[in-house]
């Protein structure tokens, strides 16, 4: 819903959904290897954001 409306603003909206994991496992990296996968696509389009 977050993404709807912020494409409805007019704002670039990029995401990724992870399946098969529970809300909050971003921060889980211990112990939930996708969120090392999700840190790393989250820092990547942070760059990619900042070098605009």
């Amino acid at each position: 819903m977050l993404a709807d409306k912020l494409k409805a603003a007019d704002d670039k909206v990029d995401s990724k959904n992870y399946s098969g994991v529970t809300h909050e496992f971003f921060g889980m990296a211990i112990i939930v290897p996708l969120a090392k996968e999700a840190h790393a696509y989250a820092a990547d389009e942070l760059k990619k954001a900042f070098k605009k």
